[in-house]
């Protein structure tokens, strides 16, 4: 299995997670995958502090293009959008 896990920093004025922004951002992840978790978190860049979000994906395969993610920078005004992938052993009981 392919775990993703995407890092989405805050709003860059407020650096805080508003509904509306966190609303983008799960209307892109509904469209984007058929199952995903969103963890809320604390994180820094650039030296400031800031919410953020973690959205983790687990899949048979790669379900993420670089274009679905170019979209949600522009769309959310992000410098970044962080992306990891490992393969990972899964078991569902």
């Amino acid at each position: 299995m392919l775990k993703t896990t995407i890092y989405i920093g805050s709003d860059n004025s407020t650096h805080k997670i508003s509904r509306k922004y966190r609303r983008k951002i799960t209307q892109w992840a509904d469209s984007t995958f058929r199952g995903y978790t969103i963890l809320n978190g604390k994180g820094r860049y650039n030296g400031s502090g800031e919410d953020s979000i973690q959205i983790e994906v687990l899949s048979d395969h790669d379900e993420l293009s670089r274009e679905s993610v170019q979209t949600l920078k522009r769309e959310l005004s992000q410098e970044s959008i962080m992306i990891t992938k490992h393969e990972v052993n899964c078991e569902s009981i």
